[in-house]
């Protein structure tokens, strides 16, 4: 099985694979979001040097534009044993930390994606779900997750992504084990790699 690195429309690549996407980064923009545009300028690169995470960048391949980024870092779930008290099951897993679409590209590329062609489902379906999925045939993982900001109109397309949220009880317990402080108010959602 390969890593699919490029469809009809677009390219994926690793962070450090073009010496250029250092000084484009800086003119991504991510206006919904800063946080997510503050990551790919600012701490992106620590991450990928520390082995902390890898980020990858989605391009346009007729205008090599940077269309988005994602980042991809290994974790675990946690949920409660009930045959044993006190005590917890892990299964691994692959945390998406971070998606974000690139406002600059989108402005440029009006009309060109609409909500039956979101860009976002387009680059979890051509790219994060099979990389995610090549990853677990060599690691061992059941299951992708993400941590939703707190947004109705978000966790709906992540749902449409294949995503689904736990029980208020399993999502408490799994959140008290895994989410770290600045994911503080978002909403975990998972789905199992196939």
């Amino acid at each position: 099985m390969e890593i699919p690195f490029s469809s009809k429309l677009f390219t994926c690549e690793h962070l450090f694979s073009n010496d250029s996407t250092m000084r484009e980064v800086g003119l991504f923009e991510c206006r919904k979001n800063e946080n997510l545009e503050h990551y790919i300028q600012d701490e992106a690169f620590d991450d990928e040097k520390t082995g902390a995470s890898r980020t990858y960048i989605i391009r346009d391949i007729k205008t090599q534009e940077i269309a988005a980024y994602f980042t991809l870092r290994c974790g675990m779930l946690t949920f409660i044993n009930n045959s044993k008290p006190d005590s917890f099951d892990v299964i691994p897993a692959i945390e998406l930390g971070n998606i974000a679409i690139n406002d600059v590209y989108k402005d440029n590329h009006l009309g060109e994606y609409t909500k039956d062609f979101p860009l976002g489902l387009i680059f979890f379906v051509n790219f994060i779900h099979p990389i995610a999925t090549f990853i677990a045939n060599y690691i061992g993982a059941q299951s992708i997750y993400l941590f939703s900001i707190n947004n109705d109109k978000v966790i709906t397309n992540y749902s449409k992504w294949g995503f689904s949220r736990l029980g208020t009880v399993e999502e408490a317990y799994l959140t008290k084990h895994i989410q770290s402080f600045w994911e503080e108010d978002c909403i975990f959602m998972s789905q199992t790699i196939n």
